[in-house]
């Protein structure tokens, strides 16, 4: 069985087992959906402020909602044994990470993206800065996973996590939260916007070179 049949036979694996965990995934669903829905309540419904404040918020919510399933994501193979034996087969474990990776990022990630332009009417925000909101969350979710998943390998050894996930990954993507909440702002395209795109881009391809690398590497030394 070659690297692309394993990947696509964990691939499912992976989602039957988030499908099966839909209540849990639907928490940062329903977490970024109030926050959204009741900011205008906090802050007034004046349409400028509104226009001035949504954009970063709904950024940086979209990101913490994405954080909320982060604990469980390697600890029930860890506990099963699964995952020691997903180590022992190195022709697996490549495919596994990259399985898992994209499993979470369409569980937790997808869902929020999907409803941000649809949540973006509550504030009557312009088209382009709905695109760019949608843009910058794709690329700023997709790394946070990166992050996330290296987060829950250290992790790994700790029984009692509470959340210890979140508060490691939190300094390492607060440039990821600072660039893209910043590019949110924009109302119209000009050269500022797009270079906050660049850069956000640009992490996201260094982040993608050597954070699976990095989790992979601790996957086959912390289970050996």
């Amino acid at each position: 069985m070659n690297a692309v049949k394993i990947y696509y036979t964990m691939l499912h694996l992976e989602c039957a087992c988030m499908w099966r965990k839909q209540l849990q995934c639907l928490q940062g669903l329903m977490f970024f959906c109030l926050s959204v829905v009741f900011l205008p309540f906090a802050v007034g419904s004046d349409l400028n402020i509104l226009q001035a404040v949504g954009p970063g918020y709904m950024w940086i919510m979209a990101i913490f909602a994405s954080l909320l399933t982060a604990d469980s994501i390697f600890s029930i193979d860890n506990q099963s044994g699964f995952l020691e034996k997903t180590v022992s087969a190195p022709d697996c474990l490549t495919a596994y990470y990259f399985a898992k990776l994209t499993a979470y990022f369409i569980f937790s990630s997808v869902p929020v993206i999907l409803l941000t332009p649809v949540l973006s009417l509550l504030y009557q925000l312009s088209i382009f800065t709905i695109i760019i909101l949608s843009i910058t969350l794709t690329l700023g979710t997709f790394i946070l996973n990166l992050f996330t998943l290296l987060g829950s390998i250290l992790t790994l050894p700790v029984n009692q996590r509470n959340n210890l996930v979140q508060l490691l990954i939190l300094p390492m993507i607060t440039p990821v939260l600072i660039i893209g909440t910043m590019a949110s702002y924009f109302t119209e395209p000009n050269q500022l916007t797009f270079s906050y795109i660049y850069l956000l881009l640009a992490i996201f391809l260094v982040a993608m070179f050597l954070l699976p690398i990095a989790s992979i590497y601790l996957l086959r030394c912390g289970n050996t």
